[in-house]
């Protein structure tokens, strides 16, 4: 082995690592703030990395806010979701121990090819945790559009927040990606986070 090689434990990293999955303000980076406190692991925050990262594959995020002003769904989740895919699968490939990953909520927002590249890839996580506010989707949506109602910046113009988790919540990749789906109303981020634990650990001792 050269200096520049490392001796990464793969197995470990989709054994212990945690992926929280779901749409948007399910609440997944608040949980990963309280996991944190439980494990002694790394965390990555999707969404922060997605700015530095995206750009390096041809990611124009003014070109991005003009479709998502225009609330043309199809156009705006068409031009995301190459450099979306790029960056996935480079944040995945990356790793080099057990990490907590609050993955955004469009990071699981595929199509064709990609969608079934992304579902292998994920395939190999044994801890891979949907976040849902409750088990209908109709329910879910109108919480998690309460839930924004108040912040609308200029870069939350329009309804398209609710189209994409609409899209999300009626679409089967979540689902097909988890091996843990949570409900978190009228929860506290503690108590969901003690489920999660006692989940995972009742999934350890099934395997």
């Amino acid at each position: 082995m050269n200096k520049y090689e490392r001796n990464i434990d793969y197995d470990k990293i989709y054994e212990e690592s945690i992926i929280l999955i779901g749409p948007l303000n399910a609440g997944k980076s608040t949980i990963t703030k309280e996991l944190e406190k439980r494990f002694e692991m790394p965390s990555i925050h999707f969404d922060n990395m997605a700015d530095i990262y995206m750009p390096m594959f041809g990611f124009e995020k003014k070109e991005a806010v003009e479709k998502y002003k225009s609330n043309n769904i199809e156009d705006y989740i068409k031009y995301k979701e190459p450099f979306r895919f790029k960056f996935v699968s480079h944040m995945i490939t990356s790793l080099d121990r057990p990490t907590i990953l609050d993955f955004g909520a469009e990071d699981t927002l595929f199509f064709g090819e990609n969608r079934e590249i992304i579902k292998e890839m994920l395939s190999r996580f044994k801890n891979v945790i949907q976040i849902l506010p409750t088990s209908n989707p109709s329910e879910s949506l109108k919480i998690l559009e309460d839930r924004w109602q108040s912040d609308r910046s200029e870069y939350k113009i329009g309804n398209i927040y609710d189209k994409v988790n609409w899209y999300l919540l009626n679409d089967s990749l979540n689902n097909d990606l988890a091996t843990i789906t949570v409900y978190t109303e009228n929860k506290s981020p503690e108590e969901i986070t003690d489920e999660i634990i006692e989940l995972i650990n009742e999934r350890k001792h099934i395997m």
